[in-house]
């Protein structure tokens, strides 16, 4: 092991009912010799630390945030043999520490009651402090820990906060203000981590479709085996009702398989034999034996799920501005509050005890915990909404960027269109409609482009039997070339053609009236003649114009095209359903290219396509949308948004959700700062108590976590 090796441990933290908590424990392991990094995601709890195991053991970053009042689950065990268990517990994990926090709180509740009576009452004093007394040590004892262990490293969290608020409450012999505050702080983070734990447990849906155990065919029969001890290559059998618990391929049976918890579509998708099946689907009709191809941890849906947690820890710029501004405002309002508080006793001969009062609520008001939760719940909001319906957002960056952007670029082939191009002619020039397929075919067997696959469909359509080649090679954007009895043949486009000199007037004369037809022409040849003319074509899918429709009405101004068929095709297109712009006989390596000049021209840029041949230009653009569906590991990947289904029509919702998001970020910033600058005003004048900012600051987070989650309320249109 080097000397300077770097390790990464990652666990789960509990009892965080604030995101000030993620940053008080990131600034205490940030100090620590060894620790190269440490961030929270709060919203999914979990903490990822990188450390150098020469300078420091995993369980002593754990001591550390223990030591500042939290506990720790871990080390995080997810994907790996019993995710389900896992995730269960992580989600649904302190249930029986929240009931122990209500019945605390509702006991404290009931002695500050009694203290309050008591001085209704003939009862000596002394009864009334014992009950105000017992109130404040009951319910205050769990956060005058933490802040005692935030105290001694420098770090001013909200307990500190809240702390001194009834510390000097006490010290000003205002013993039911102080023990109203511990009441109403201890219910406020009672409530907060509730409405916090609602939200969360919008990823937690995900998990559900996992199933835990699998009907695994072993000797002839079927045994009942916990997911995790099942090997790949095992088969597995699934009954009408039963989740599908591995990626798979069908080897007997039929059925229909509701895939909604991985596309969001509700509409069941027949499979048969050789069809591939995903884990966490629901078989809904026959009996199914499947080929375990991928265990749950390497699943689609469980990278799905990996890559939602991830995306939920990647910071947006909203709450990045948020973040920068809640490490400024509480020292700024500290030392208000201590400014409050000495200069009109000194110099101005005010009452010490009035003024160090208000200093006191200008103390509970410096808590940013309504502000710095603002964002990340909505964000978090947003992207579950968005899984639920099939679309994996990485990243509220991402988020917010779909509800600016203005410009949309769709590839053509697979995205606007089915991409199931089919042939529709041939048209031989020096030989038969026989030799024409033959040739192409034999050439474009192994390679994958849509229309490649036509061809050769068409071929074992027609019983066409194939000739060797070799030495293939595919030209992207272009064709394909190889050798035939080793003479070297091309099928390539009317571009490709014209590079190598092969075109001619009489090629031209069939070739023009085709694609102004609408038709992908696709040349065969060598290097002395063109033999002849493949004409094929690709309908557009069923809802792109639709989905086109929406995408104007949702404010996007300018829609466009890039693709590398022909100009004369791809206006045709165009024209059909009414783009703006069209830029035709684009190759792959020119797309990155060209979406660069949009983005000078248009600012912000989505480009959506199928994630393969279009990597680079979804990478150039500044939000890139996948057609996941087919696009595999390649879409899964490079792209920022990949819509699960390869369904259009989930674009304009996405754009909506980005816009809604937006819109709510904002609303809840204003309401936090808002409310913190009204009683920041109230403090000053001494029109605010103590139990009023107390009140004041748990109504305005409970406030934007209640606008933050509505968001999850958003729909598609039907």
């Amino acid at each position: 092991m080097s000397e300077k090796e770097t390790r990464t441990l990652r666990i789960s933290v509990g009892d965080m009912d604030c995101p000030d908590c993620g940053f008080k424990i990131e600034k205490r392991l940030r100090q620590l010799s060894g620790v190269k990094a440490a961030e929270v995601n709060f919203m999914t709890t979990f903490l990822t630390v990188h450390y150098q195991p020469s300078e420091i053991k995993p369980r002593s970053i754990e001591k550390e945030v223990e030591n500042l009042g939290f506990s720790v689950k871990g080390p995080e065990r997810i994907f790996q043999t019993q995710p389900v268990e896992f995730l269960s517990d992580l989600w649904t994990g302190g249930s029986k520490d929240r009931k122990k926090t209500y019945l605390s709180t509702a006991l404290c509740a009931l002695l500050v009651l009694l203290g309050f009576l008591s001085s209704l009452l003939s009862i000596p004093p002394l009864v009334g402090k014992m009950f105000y007394f017992s109130a404040i040590l009951l319910g205050g004892y769990s956060f005058a820990a933490k802040s005692f262990y935030s105290f001694r490293h420098g770090i001013l969290d909200m307990n500190v906060l809240m702390s001194l608020a009834v510390l000097g409450a006490v010290l000003l012999g205002d013993n039911l203000e102080a023990a109203s505050i511990v009441v109403l702080f201890s219910f406020a983070q009672w409530l907060e981590t509730y409405s916090i734990d609602r939200s969360r447990k919008t990823i937690r849906q995900m998990v559900d479709f996992a199933p835990e155990k699998a009907s695994v065919r072993r000797g002839g029969l079927d045994q009942r085996v916990a997911v995790g001890q099942v090997r790949a290559g095992e088969r597995v059998m699934v009954r009408p009702g039963e989740k599908i618990p591995f990626d798979g391929k069908i080897v007997k049976g039929f059925s229909s398989v509701n895939q909604a918890s991985m596309t969001g579509e509700s509409l069941p998708v027949d499979k048969k034999e050789n069809d591939q099946v995903y884990a966490g689907t629901l078989n809904l009709q026959g009996s199914l034996e499947i080929e375990v191809t991928h265990l749950w941890k390497e699943s689609r849906m469980a990278r799905i799920i990996h890559m939602v947690e991830e995306a939920s820890g990647r910071k947006a710029p909203s709450q990045r501005f948020v973040d920068v501004f809640a490490k400024y405002y509480t020292p700024a309002v500290i030392g208000i509050a201590f400014l409050a508080a000495v200069i009109p006793a000194l110099w101005l001969q005010g009452d010490l005890n009035a003024w160090f009062y208000r200093a006191l609520v200008l103390v509970v008001i410096a808590c940013p915990c309504a502000l710095v939760i603002s964002t990340p719940v909505t964000i978090i909001s947003g992207l579950s909404t968005a899984a639920r319906e099939g679309i994996l957002i990485k990243g509220g960056l991402f988020l917010e960027e779909l509800g600016r952007i203005k410009t949309f670029v769709f590839d053509k082939t697979g995205t606007l269109t089915a991409g199931k191009a089919e042939v529709k002619g041939v048209y031989p020039l020096a030989g038969t409609p026989f030799s024409v397929i033959q040739t192409a075919a034999s050439i474009e067997k192994d390679a994958s482009h849509p229309v490649a696959e036509a061809i050769v469909a068409y071929a074992n359509r027609e019983k066409i039997g194939l000739t060797a080649v070799h030495d293939f090679q595919a030209l992207p954007g272009l064709g394909g070339t190889g050798q035939i009895e080793g003479q070297p043949w091309f099928v390539g486009n009317h571009r490709y053609f014209e590079e190598r000199g092969l075109c001619s007037k009489r090629i031209e004369e069939t070739l023009f009236p085709l694609e102004s037809q609408g038709y992908t022409s696709i040349l065969v040849g060598n290097e002395r003649e063109v033999l002849g003319i493949i004409a094929l074509s690709d309908t557009l899918r069923s809802e792109t114009g639709e989905a086109l429709k929406r995408l104007r009405e949702e404010g996007i101004e300018t829609i466009s095209m890039l693709t590398g068929d022909n100009r004369v095709n791809a206006s045709a297109i165009a024209s059909q359903i009414r783009l703006d712009e069209f830029h035709a006989e684009i190759l792959p390596d020119e797309k990155a290219n060209m979406i660069g000049q949009l983005r000078k021209k248009f600012n912000k840029v989505a480009m959506v396509g199928d994630g393969i041949n279009d990597a680079p230009a979804l990478a150039a653009a500044t939000v890139g949308i996948a057609m996941g569906e087919k696009g595999t590991e390649v879409s899964m990947e490079t792209a920022d948004v990949v819509l699960m289904s390869d369904n259009l029509l989930k674009i304009p919702f996405a754009v909506r959700l980005g816009k809604e998001t937006l819109k709510i970020i904002k609303q809840n910033i204003a309401l936090s700062i808002g409310i913190k600058m009204v009683f920041l005003a109230l403090a000053i004048s001494g029109w605010s108590t103590l139990w009023m900012a107390v009140a004041a600051d748990m109504g305005a987070s409970l406030l934007v976590i209640a606008n933050g989650m509505r968001i999850t309320l958003l729909r598609p249109r039907s």
